[in-house]
């Protein structure tokens, strides 16, 4: 049986306070999503979850930790809150240690709207040199962030450009960025443990991209099947009344 864990760096800094509703909104949907998910594939894959919180460096929550993503409860991403400024680094650095090892797939979402600025434990190189290691062992660490600069810096860490994506640094911004998170992991995973939805392998360093291409494939054959549908239906009335 594969091991799979779902990972979220989450910023509750106080820049975030006139977003916390979404945020709470997104996270539970996502670990909404994973429940659902790992109920579904219990026959073939464990489903682990982990949910961690932070602001300055002496501020780092670890919301949820489950390796049994069946039984987690969606309503822990109501304790969000914001205050304080953004140890980025030693969250990323402090979550990753939470892991277990031994997994088949590991699906990283670091989630921030600002930039380092209150780290002590890691520096920048020690961090990248990490996260470069990471990824060799199956790991697809994905990071969005609100500028430019916040995705030049994912960059200069390691995280490969098709797997960062920049959003308005307001409520709508953080309501699609949060959305558009839960569809890379949902690809992720298909592709991963589900080969057989995709035509073509799916290309995990550049997931934002590659998450886009399945969403129109999939709302095609959505499009498709309900006109399929429509003519059965019209065909099938019209032998009715025919045989009135």
């Amino acid at each position: 049986m594969k091991k799979l864990t779902n990972v979220f760096v989450v910023d509750r800094s106080g820049s975030m306070e006139s977003k916390a509703e979404e945020v709470r909104s997104g996270l539970k949907q996502a670990l909404q999503e994973i429940k659902n998910d790992a109920i579904r594939d219990i026959p073939i894959a464990t489903v682990g979850t982990i949910l961690t919180q932070f602001s300055s460096h002496n501020d780092f929550e670890v919301t949820l930790n489950t390796v049994d993503s069946t039984s987690l409860d969606p309503e822990v991403a109501n304790s969000y809150t914001t205050r304080g400024m953004t140890a980025l680094y030693d969250a990323i650095h402090n979550t990753f240690a939470l892991v277990p090892e031994g997994q088949d797939g590991v699906f990283v979402t670091i989630f921030t709207d600002g930039g380092e600025n209150d780290s002590k434990e890691i520096t920048n190189k020690a961090l990248k040199e990490l996260i470069e290691q990471k990824k060799g062992k199956n790991w697809v660490i994905t990071f969005m962030g609100t500028s430019e600069a916040d995705i030049n810096n994912a960059v200069n860490l390691g995280i490969s450009r098709g797997n960062t994506m920049s959003f308005a640094n307001n409520a709508r911004g953080v309501k699609g960025s949060m959305s558009k998170m839960s569809s890379m992991r949902a690809t992720y995973t298909n592709a991963s443990f589900h080969p057989g939805i995709y035509a073509q392998s799916v290309d995990l360093e550049n997931l934002v991209a590659e998450d886009d291409k399945y969403q129109s494939v999939t709302k095609d054959v959505i499009d498709k099947t309900a006109e399929l549908l429509k003519k059965k239906d019209k065909d099938d009335n019209g032998k009715t009344d025919t045989n009135l």
